[in-house]
């Protein structure tokens, strides 16, 4: 096991979190005149969904540093890793279908593989 990837994915996460915190006031998303287009209850559901997403990702990074720190990974560990891993792997594999093709569409494509590249590779 891999340290340093875990530590690495955990502040990946973290930083992660701390964007999603922005979207609020991120003029690419304009949420300030967006989230108003939205009726009542879509509007609701988004910044819901949002501020879930952060809590995964802090929660994420919680396990990540906390794995990093274990001498050896039990199959409950491996799984959990396991899981991160698949959860960035998807998001990545989703980026294209509902994003299309941009440079920033890219990045966060290669971020989302490198970022499950971290975990699973501490499983090899």
């Amino acid at each position: 096991m891999d340290k340093a990837l875990l530590i690495t994915g955990g502040v990946f996460n973290v930083l992660l979190a701390l964007y999603h915190l922005t979207f609020w006031k991120n003029p690419k998303l304009n949420w300030a005149e967006e989230l108003p287009r939205l009726g009542d209850v879509n509007r609701a559901i988004l910044q819901v969904a949002n501020l879930m997403m952060i809590y995964v990702l802090l929660f994420f990074a919680g396990l990540s540093f906390l794995l990093s720190t274990k001498e050896s990974l039990c199959t409950f560990s491996s799984a959990v890793i396991l899981f991160i891993g698949g959860f960035y792997l998807v998001r990545a594999v989703l980026q294209f279908p509902f994003f299309g093709a941009s440079k920033i569409g890219v990045i966060i494509f290669i971020v989302c593989l490198l970022i499950s590249g971290c975990y699973f590779t501490t499983l090899l």
